[in-house]
Formats: C-alpha cells, sequence, structure tokens
C-alpha cells in the first residue's frame, strides 16, 4: 500500500513529510534541507531550475528573465482589470490570474506549482525508495473553490493519483501532535504564513479536529511586509536618483529575496542591510552593481502598522 504524502506547498517556502506508522519524517530536499524557496525560474534553452537554484540564477543573471515567486497566491484567483497585481501577471482565457512567459505565452500558476510538488514528491521517493502516489496539501483557511480546485489540479499534474485536502489550521494541530495530547478539548491556531493568515478555534475529538469558528485573510502574509522594505528601496533610490527602479523588472524580482532577508534579521537585529546582487547601473562604467541600504526596525515597524492593525479583526 502507497503511503501518503504530507505537503505544505507555500508562498514562500515548500517542505514535505510522511508518517510511517510510528512517527513523521521530514524529506530532506538536499544537505539537510527541510524545506525549499516556491520559486521556479525558466532560463532559455534549459530545464526549469526549482528552488535554491532558481533563487541563484536570480541572483548571478544580469538581466533574469521568467523567475516566478509567490506562486500559491495566484492560484484560483480572478483576474481583475485595473489591479496591480505586478507585471507578471497576465489572464489566462478563463478569467484567471496567469504568468506572463517566454515568447508571449501564457504560465498557469497550477503547471508552476506542480513542478514544485513534482520535486518534492522525487525527493521523497528518491529518500525511501518508495512510491507516492497519494498526497495531502494545505490550503489556507479561507481558500475558496477555485483555489481548492487549482491546488488538486497542480497535484494531480506532480503525478499524484489520490489528492486529500487540508485546511493549514488543522495541518499545524496534526503536526504538533495536539490529536495526543490528553484533555485537549479545543485549539486556537494563529497561522500566519508568507501569502495568507489564518485563525481557526478547532475542536479535537478521538484523535480528529473539527472546525468550530475562523477567519481568514487571503492576501495578508509575510510576502506584504517585505512589500514594505521593497517600498523603501524604491522610494530612497527616487530621491537619490530621481529615477524610478519599478521600471526595471529585472531588478524588481530581484529585490524581493532580499527583501525577504532583511526582514528575517530585523526578527532579531535593530538594523538589516538589504543588499541586492546585480541590481542597479553604474552609469560612470555601465556595470550593473550591487545595491546596498541599511534599514532599522522602528524604521520598519513603523512601515509596517497598517499591516499589524489588519490583522486584529481576524482574533476578535
Amino acid at each position: 500500500m502507497s503511503k501518503t504524502l504530507g505537503m505544505d506547498f507555500g508562498t514562500t517556502n515548500s517542505g514535505a513529510a510522511f508518517h510511517d506508522g510510528n512517527q513523521v519524517h521530514m524529506i530532506d530536499l538536499g544537505s539537510g534541507r527541510l524545506q525549499m524557496p516556491s520559486v521556479v525560474a525558466l532560463p532559455p534553452g534549459t530545464d526549469p531550475l526549482l528552488g535554491r537554484a532558481a533563487l541563484r540564477y536570480l541572483e548571478r543573471e544580469k538581466d533574469p528573465q521568467f523567475v516566478y515567486r509567490s506562486i500559491k497566491r495566484k492560484l484560483g484567483q480572478r483576474y481583475i482589470e485595473g489591479e496591480d497585481d505586478g507585471f507578471q501577471i497576465v489572464p489566462d482565457k478563463e478569467g484567471f490570474q496567469a504568468f506572463s512567459g517566454p515568447d508571449e505565452s501564457t504560465l498557469a500558476p497550477e503547471a508552476l506549482a506542480a513542478l514544485i510538488m513534482a520535486r518534492l514528491r522525487r525527493a521523497a521517493e528518491e529518500q525511501t525508495g518508495e512510491t507516492f502516489t497519494s498526497v495531502m496539501v494545505g490550503v489556507p483557511y479561507a481558500a475558496g473553490p477555485d483555489q481548492i480546485a487549482m491546488t488538486r489540479l497542480a497535484a494531480s499534474m506532480a503525478g499524484f493519483e489520490e489528492v486529500s485536502i487540508c485546511t493549514e489550521p488543522e495541518a499545524a494541530c496534526y503536526a504538533h501532535e495536539l490529536d495526543r495530547v490528553s484533555q485537549l478539548n479545543r485549539a486556537l491556531v494563529y497561522d500566519q504564513g508568507g501569502g495568507t493568515t489564518d485563525v481557526a478555534l478547532l475542536h479535537c475529538k478521538d484523535g480528529y479536529f473539527e472546525r468550530k469558528a475562523g477567519k481568514g485573510h487571503p492576501h495578508l502574509g509575510g510576502l506584504d511586509w517585505d512589500q514594505q522594505i521593497i517600498d523603501v528601496v524604491s522610494e530612497r533610490y527616487r530621491d537619490r536618483t530621481g529615477r524610478d527602479i519599478r521600471e526595471a523588472r529585472s531588478v524588481m524580482l530581484k529585490i524581493g529575496p532580499a527583501a525577504e532577508a532583511a526582514k528575517i534579521e530585523l526578527s532579531e537585529f535593530d538594523t538589516a542591510p538589504i543588499q541586492v546582487p546585480r541590481a542597479t547601473l553604474d552609469f560612470e562604467t555601465g556595470d550593473m552593481v550591487d545595491h546596498n541600504e541599511m534599514l532599522a526596525s522602528a524604521e520598519f515597524a513603523g512601515r509596517c502598522a497598517q499591516l499589524m492593525a489588519e490583522r486584529r479583526p481576524l482574533i476578535a
């Protein structure tokens, strides 16, 4: 009987695990890493690059094209004319959000998601020597029918024959083995991920969790904190040079990972560097040079005050 792979396909990072009947085993995704960046790069003339390899490509190339992050956020989302969803987002034939691809092609988010899911599946099979045809994938608490359907489709495209869906607050309870805690009747889960924020009250009975109440924000997550740092870089560059760095698409792709790294540093230190490799033009030499900024935690906290306020109604 084939084991079921548990999969967290995340906005920022992804990982997988399985239960052997006694304990949970995380899947090693290389060099002991238990998660991979949810990033896909499509360099011309070669196979897709996934995870850290895609980020390395983004860093080293002068003008990288077709590097995709935040794929999960686009699954099953309708395209609305006039909304600023980024220069990579275009409508598909059904009116859903899609990514612009090479040669004016359109790339469905579920197709890119399937590449990452297939990578997780291969890693699991290489580690265990077994075949995984069944998967359980976590989705946000507030995921709608279209997002769930596209998540299922992505898993099917990745080679899974049986696809089950579990909300992420439920998955968090099982991951922390709260189903094995005696006398536990209820659990309040607060889950802020890369793209979404969920708050759910779950009732535990006979080893299963039942959703009793909850709220979710489908577009409030770590990416929005990253965006505040991206705005800092853009504003400071404009003040110094009079130029709008947002018009340089390859630079905007590079700033995202740098903003995320700075955000992580600011959770521990009072200041953090924002280091964007090969991001700006040296007008004297014509070379692309690294772009460096310093950001103080106090300034970052001030810029994120509104985001913090948006979380409160989820808990109230």
